[in-house]
């Protein structure tokens, strides 16, 4: 809003000041997300064998079709 009066005003100085607020509420953000996804990002994460993942394949029951009538 600062910089819509400064711009209409022709104020350079309101302009600057209103700029300079925008662009420290950027930077704040951006500080603030990046914190937050490095403290809620998941930790090391265990990873599945493929021959287990297989296993798992092979004990699983056989899919029935569905039949109307």
């Amino acid at each position: 809003m600062v910089a819509a009066v400064g711009f209409l005003e022709n104020n350079g100085a309101a302009l600057r000041g209103g700029l300079m607020w925008l662009v420290l509420g950027v930077a704040l953000g951006a500080l603030i997300g990046v914190a937050l996804w490095w403290w809620r990002r998941p930790g090391e994460v265990e990873y599945i064998a493929q021959e287990e993942e297989r296993a798992d394949d092979d004990e699983a029951p056989r899919r029935r079709e569905p039949v109307i009538g």
